[in-house]
């Protein structure tokens, strides 16, 4: 059984229709089932904490079906407002007899949050407000010790803003009287709030008004057959008929004693305790239809939360064959190979490697790349070559245009998650900017961090260079050229593209003395090491830590105006809340 809190839902169905301009009809029907099964479970809670309150009985009906003339019959007063303007009753309104205030003031709490007021005080502008006074009762009352609530039309054009009062009469009510005249007996809205009314298994008396004799029999078989035909497995309730007359002093006792017996009858056997098994069953039957919106936009979300992992995975692949593990493109072995360059300088020659350090000259580009990156036209104002930036700015371009278009599609391919996959597209746009750029700094930043990994690695090298004096000096001889230096230099100064560093004629010889020498599997060790730590840096402080958290946190900044806004982990699975929801 779907006993789940209906007041964390009901709040979410509040909150959505508050803000929507075009609220969902489907929604706002939802929103109705929901605030009746909250103000019955309080009905529930006072049948507990006061069972011997006053017999409640409800009169509901559409316009123009004589409700407050029923008000008046019942109570054998003038009680009631009656008026020939449809929707003259707007306000529930609760007339006790054979009762005092004391015993009507527990049955309040089910009416929360709207407010008792006096009779001068009810405003047609203010619908939270609702009447509940003592009357006198005439000698011909077919009530006793009861309260009878008089309501607003259900099925008027303003019916959605008095709503509440009607569902709130049939929460408290422990009889319902469904008055409806021999012309709308049959509408839908007629039968919808039957729909509605059935199932909290509650004492149903329909009374047609307005019906002359000759038609009595038709109309009530009509009804009745209609009735079984919709809920087949409950038994039809007692219909009565009342003749159309200018003056309710013209109802005869035999046009009213049918319904005086039935009401009796009802208020002797009456059984609160039906009521909550009745109640559970409706939530039961309804909990899915009331949950389907944010089961939609759940589904929606968890679509997204797979689209952004593939789409960012799969640039990850991308930034790793078109970067990390193509050597012919991946600088930052070369890098630390450049910084040992530095290393192995002699102190003598110091001077001339200064000089370098100022000048790198056109003479040694051109000798080391000539048609490579390191050749610019303006070298002075030209920008280092830096593949890895434009790899990685070239994925994460790709992983936000992908995933614009699977926001586009889905709108198109999931109608029923439209306005979530609409709002998420929306927000995308709006921070595609930001989300660029907050990945191109964090590239930035990383490959400044970075550096220091670089020189640690060239460190190593020259301190197991420092065991093989041999090897060290003959790369020191290599080492002692002005060309080696100009490249070394180049690298570090931005004259030379750290992969064209291998092809220089002067690096070939500390390159390949390093790698046919017995430190060739520990320079393999240093590069794969480097590769390793360069993988877990980008994937999860760009990747994950950047571009995968700014797009899964997307759905919580975009426009949800239109949604539920649901966590469906939010709802009890054992019980419900008690608290009072907003009207």
């Amino acid at each position: 059984m779907m006993e789940n809190t209906i007041q964390t839902l009901l709040n979410h169905y509040h909150d959505q229709l508050s803000r929507s301009e075009s609220p969902n009809p489907q929604w706002v029907n939802h929103y109705n089932d929901l605030r009746l099964v909250d103000a019955c479970q309080d009905k529930v809670n006072l049948n507990e904490q006061h069972p011997q309150h006053p017999l409640q009985v409800g009169v509901v009906g559409p316009t123009q079906a004589g409700k407050s003339t029923l008000i008046n019959i019942l109570t054998h007063s003038q009680a009631g407002g009656v008026s020939a303007r449809a929707g003259y009753t707007v306000h529930a309104q609760g007339f006790a007899v054979g009762t005092n205030d004391a015993d009507l003031e527990p049955i309040c709490t089910v009416l929360e949050p709207m407010r008792r007021v006096n009779a001068e005080e009810l405003d047609r502008e203010d619908l939270d407000a609702y009447l509940l006074e003592i009357v006198q009762a005439g000698p011909n009352a077919l009530i006793t010790n009861s309260v009878v609530w008089d309501s607003p039309d259900f099925d008027s054009i303003e019916a959605r803003g008095y709503r509440g009062a009607v569902l709130y009469t049939l929460a408290l009510s422990d009889v319902v009287i469904l008055m409806v005249s021999k012309d709308k007996y049959g509408d839908k809205s007629v039968w919808d709030m039957l729909s509605l009314m059935v199932p909290l298994n509650k004492p149903l008396v329909v009374v047609i008004n307005k019906l002359d004799e000759k038609d009595e029999a038709a109309v009530r078989r009509s009804f009745n057959d209609r009735f079984q035909e919709r809920f087949s497995d409950v038994t039809p309730p007692s219909v009565f008929a009342l003749p159309y007359v200018d003056d309710i002093n013209q109802f005869t006792e035999s046009h009213l004693d049918g319904l005086h017996q039935s009401l009796t009858r009802l208020q002797q056997s009456n059984d609160r305790t039906l009521l909550q098994p009745a109640i559970s069953q409706f939530i039961d039957e309804n909990w899915s239809r009331w949950i389907e919106p944010a089961m939609h936009e759940r589904s929606a979300h968890d679509t997204w939360v797979e689209a952004v992992n593939d789409a960012v995975e799969d640039a990850f692949s991308q930034y790793e064959s078109r970067y990390l593990d193509d050597d012919s493109r991946n600088d930052t072995f070369n890098r630390a190979l450049a910084e040992l360059l530095t290393l192995l300088e002699f102190p003598g020659i110091a001077a001339s490697l200064q000089k370098t350090r100022e000048l790198v000259t056109w003479p040694a580009r051109k000798l080391f790349g000539l048609g490579m990156s390191a050749v610019r036209r303006d070298a002075a104002n030209a920008p280092p070559a830096n593949l890895e930036r434009d790899v990685l700015s070239s994925v994460q371009a790709h992983v936000l245009t992908k995933l614009q278009g699977v926001a586009v599609d889905a709108q198109q391919e999931l109608p029923e998650q439209a306005l979530w996959w609409q709002a998420l597209g929306h927000e995308l746009k709006r921070q595609k900017n930001s989300i660029a750029q907050s990945f191109d700094a964090s590239a930035e930043q990383y490959r400044e961090d970075f550096e220091p990994r670089i020189d640690a690695a060239a460190q190593r090298l020259y301190q197991q260079l420092e065991t093989q004096p041999a090897l060290l000096n003959s790369l020191r001889a290599a080492r002692v050229t002005t060309d080696a230096a100009a490249v070394a230099l180049a690298v570090k100064s931005g004259g030379l593209a750290a992969t064209d560093l291998l092809v220089a004629p002067a690096m070939l010889s500390v390159t390949t003395l390093l790698t046919e020498s017995v430190l060739g599997r520990y320079m393999s060790t240093v590069k794969a090491d480097l590769k390793r730590e360069q993988r877990t840096e980008v994937q999860e402080k760009i990747f994950a830590g950047v571009l995968g958290a700014a797009l899964h946190n997307l759905p919580n900044s975009m426009d949800n105006r239109e949604l539920l806004g649901l966590d469906l982990n939010d709802l009890s699975q054992n019980q419900h809340s008690l608290t009072k929801s907003p009207s």
